[in-house]
């Protein structure tokens, strides 16, 4: 019987604390899911995306229009030569959020709160999230004008 009176007292006291630290874990999720930003981009200042778009423009000015290098890197890049008037760091509310949620849908891995640099270069959008580094680079994916169709990923 005294056992009994024990156990019953320890599952309760067990009981207790269990739903104590839940509504704690609940409550710091709530708080913490308050302080993560929604998806969009990073700072348009950040020298890491005007590095990238800098660097576009650099290849799309070339001097040749056969330019081999220039060729093969926007090639990999998924991006077509255009006009260096139309590479742009892309700065919209709206648009940010798009290429954020196609760069976690394209990579598998959700993030509502994912932050990213994107440039467009015509028609395409080049998008990197700084800190997903599955390898020692950043991957940088290309979209197209819709954020429906991956056109290709890279190393940035």
């Amino acid at each position: 019987m005294n056992s009994t009176k024990h156990l019953l007292s320890f599952l309760c006291v067990a009981f207790s604390i269990a739903t104590f630290a839940a509504w704690g874990a609940s409550s710091a999720n709530a708080a913490r899911a308050e302080a993560l930003p929604d998806a969009g981009c990073l700072d348009s200042s950040d020298s890491l995306v005007i590095d990238l778009k800098d660097h576009l423009v650099t290849l799309v000015e070339t001097s040749s229009a056969t330019d081999f290098f220039s060729d093969t890197v926007l090639s990999v890049y998924g991006v077509a030569r255009v006009a260096s008037s139309q590479i742009a760091i892309v700065t919209d509310t709206t648009t940010c959020r798009r290429a954020a949620d196609a760069y976690s849908a394209a990579i598998g891995i959700s993030d509502p709160s994912r932050q990213v640099h994107a440039v467009k270069a015509g028609i395409r959008y080049l998008v990197i999230d700084p800190l997903y580094k599955p390898v020692p680079y950043m991957t940088g994916i290309t979209f197209d004008s819709s954020f429906i169709q991956t056109i290709t990923a890279f190393t940035y």
